[in-house]
């Protein structure tokens, strides 16, 4: 059988519950008992006090005297579990009162003589239990100290009596506190485990769609849960994200390529070195996006890669692509200059960029790179229109185009802008500033 955490907790209270209740049980009971005791000590104590005020010494008999007839009225009734005696030192029974019973008591043996002294315990009288309070007392009799023995004796049968009612209503109270008990515990237990729940909850509207990341309050005990578990469903979402980008970030990585050959071969059938490269160029593209949409982070800044054979590369192939508008070419790329990365980075970043560039360029494409401040600096400017001021941050999102009359899906500068985010680099877009190319700038810097 499974149980609920709640019951399981419920359950394993009640196994202690039984210990707690019997130390209660046995403490509330001693401490009653004891004041039972202490009581019964004091009413034998006030009923021995009455007996020393109502004794008379008798100089003639040289023996105590005591009334007839005593102030309490039980010493007076036969066999009413209150009586009292007086010895001498040889024990003979001086006096007695009409209460006392014919057998006499059964106990241990009477204590020592000693005048002053205050004995309480307990014994038999026939058979019935009592409690006996013994004064040892001295008198002055006919000028001579003699030691008598006061002795009160009374039942235990009320005491008895009212013990065993109480022990029944303190069992009834402790049951009763322990099934108020346990359902305190049910309760407190489904109240601490409502977090939880909340959060099962939070989990299922999650999985439904509803939400994106677990947003409700929670304890201070569960709070770092919650916030790891946000942190993987970020994780998880951004993963999936990343799968469905890729997708169609290898789309359009394909497409400059497809184009060259398209091109290639329309100019000429012959030139299978070209198609050649391209077709592995576009192998590469697929396997470096694969890899992409399964890391968080690039693994390629412990390459370099020269810039001045990348741009070559690419602007001789785009030249191709765009060879109606007759395109001018100016690179300024020092040949020692690396990019702090694999060769299928540097390609795509800048393949995007140029291909920006011969599109809505109109004859001009130019290039600088250079280093500043410890970080590579690239511009790519074209003659083109250029970018609205509105514009120049909303192109760098997935989707987005400045023109839409030119074919394109708009995501060529996001990927640009992905890939940058992983070396840390950043891209701006700026109005170009050379004489003869007053379009757009796209400046990449990537720290070095």
């Amino acid at each position: 059988m499974r149980l609920s955490l709640a019951a399981r907790l419920a359950v394993s209270s009640l196994l202690v519950l039984p210990v707690i209740l019997g130390f209660s049980a046995f403490a509330l009971d001693r401490a009653f008992t004891d004041s039972l005791r202490k009581a019964e000590l004091e009413a034998l104590r006030a009923q021995l006090y009455s007996l020393l005020g109502a004794a008379e010494p008798s100089d003639q008999n040289r023996v105590l005297q005591l009334p007839e007839v005593l102030a309490e009225p039980r010493f007076n009734r036969p066999l009413s579990g209150l009586y009292g005696r007086v010895l001498n030192t040889e024990s003979q029974v001086l006096w007695q009162s009409e209460s006392t019973p014919p057998s006499p008591p059964v106990g241990k043996p009477a204590p020592a003589w000693q005048a002053g002294t205050e004995q309480f315990g307990e014994l038999e009288v026939n058979g019935a239990p009592y409690f006996v309070l013994r004064f040892d007392s001295l008198w002055e009799i006919a000028g001579t100290d003699t030691l008598f023995r006061f002795e009160i004796f009374h039942s235990q049968d009320n005491l008895r009596t009212e013990l065993a009612s109480y022990r029944h209503l303190l069992w009834q109270w402790l049951g009763g506190l322990a099934l108020l008990f346990v359902l305190a515990q049910l309760l407190i237990t489904r109240w601490g485990l409502e977090p939880l729940r909340h959060l099962a909850q939070e989990l299922k509207i999650f999985q439904q769609g509803g939400q994106k990341q677990l947003a409700g309050q929670y304890p201070p005990e569960i709070a770092p849960v919650i916030t790891n578990l946000n942190s993987l469903l970020e994780a998880e979402q951004a993963q999936r994200k990343r799968y469905k980008n890729t997708l169609a970030d290898l789309a359009h990585s394909l497409k400059t390529p497809l184009a060259i050959i398209r091109a290639d071969l329309e100019q000429r059938s012959d030139h299978l070195e070209t198609i050649d490269e391209q077709l592995t160029r576009m192998a590469n593209i697929i396997q470096h996006q694969l890899q992409r949409a399964t890391l968080t982070t690039t693994t390629s800044l412990r390459e370099k890669t020269l810039l001045a054979p990348i741009f070559e590369r690419l602007t001789g192939a785009l030249s191709k692509v765009y060879r109606e508008k007759g395109f001018t070419i100016e690179l300024q790329v020092d040949k020692a200059l690396y990019f702090p990365g694999d060769e299928s980075d540097a390609l795509e970043v800048f393949g995007n960029l140029l291909e920006n560039a011969f599109k809505y360029g109109e004859r001009l494409v130019l290039v600088e790179a250079s280093t500043r401040d410890k970080a590579l600096v690239i511009d790519i400017s074209d003659d083109g229109p250029g970018v609205a001021a509105d514009m120049k941050q909303t192109i760098l999102a997935r989707g987005a185009r400045a023109d839409s009359s030119i074919q394109g899906q708009g995501i060529g500068l996001a990927i640009t802008t992905d890939i940058l985010s992983s070396y840390s680099g950043q891209l701006d877009v700026t109005d170009a500033v050379h004489p003869r190319a007053k379009g757009a700038r796209f400046r990449v810097t990537i720290p070095l």
